[in-house]
């Protein structure tokens, strides 16, 4: 299969597992910087990981798998991992599975990834599946985006089936967490002249006015609640 002039992809064999493994590595090394931990990605190796993939080999076959390399030259240059039938709980019958899929950090945006995906998609529709997933890391927000780029999608496209949807979570998150904080502190700066609930505040237990004191102090606390209660809905919606 030709993807481009220079780029081939191809079955891969037994003879790229040590290229394979060096690719993984490198690859888990540029893409995973600041997401896991640099002692776990310095501690990677490329020859343990080359003799896990020889495991890995000879059960292909059996479990509906099958392994694509992208060659420059011969070089190999990236890899794909893709199961036309899942074992997983989470995926529906008819859903292949794309496990893997790297390219070499120097070889990033020549169109190895995407003639990887392109046999990816070609293998998976001849197994009769009608759709793929892949599963990757919540804070690698890079590669969902970089596929749906890849595969002729715009940037907004990208942003709202990529992006967008990885940073939602943490942008509720962190709003509902200001309001609750603008909520706490406008009671505390309010007794220092900053205006809000806890000027009022003052103003009432200057004038001894207990019943207004207790009724502010109660949709204060009526607020926080519906605050924390927001939160707790939003994000189990997001979940």
């Amino acid at each position: 299969m030709t993807a481009r002039r220079d780029l081939d992809v191809r079955v891969a064999t037994d003879l790229d597992i040590d290229r394979i493994a060096e690719i993984r590595t490198r690859g888990w090394q540029a893409a995973y910087c600041g997401i896991l931990p640099d002692e776990m990605l310095d501690a990677l190796d490329v020859t343990v990981e080359a003799d896990r993939w020889r495991g890995f080999f000879p059960q292909f076959e059996s479990n509906g798998s099958t392994m694509f390399v992208a060659t420059d030259d011969d070089v190999v240059v990236g890899f794909a991992l893709v199961s036309r039938r899942a074992d997983d709980a989470d995926v529906d019958d008819g859903v292949g599975v794309l496990r893997a899929i790297y390219v070499h950090p120097d070889r990033y945006s020549t169109g190895a990834g995407h003639a990887l995906l392109s046999a990816v998609v070609d293998r998976l529709t001849g197994a009769g599946c009608a759709a793929a997933v892949l599963w990757t890391f919540e804070a690698n927000d890079r590669a969902s985006a970089r596929a749906l780029l890849g595969n002729g999608s715009g940037r907004l496209q990208a942003f709202a089936y990529a992006t967008w949807p990885v940073c939602l979570p943490e942008l509720v998150s962190y709003t509902i967490y200001r309001w609750e904080c603008a909520i706490r502190a406008s009671v505390i700066m309010g007794f220092v002249g900053a205006g809000g609930l806890g000027q009022q505040m003052e103003l009432s237990m200057r004038m001894l006015a207990g019943g207004e004191v207790l009724t502010m102090l109660l949709v204060f606390v009526l607020l926080v609640w519906i605050a924390d209660l927001v939160s707790a809905v939003l994000r189990r919606w997001l979940a």
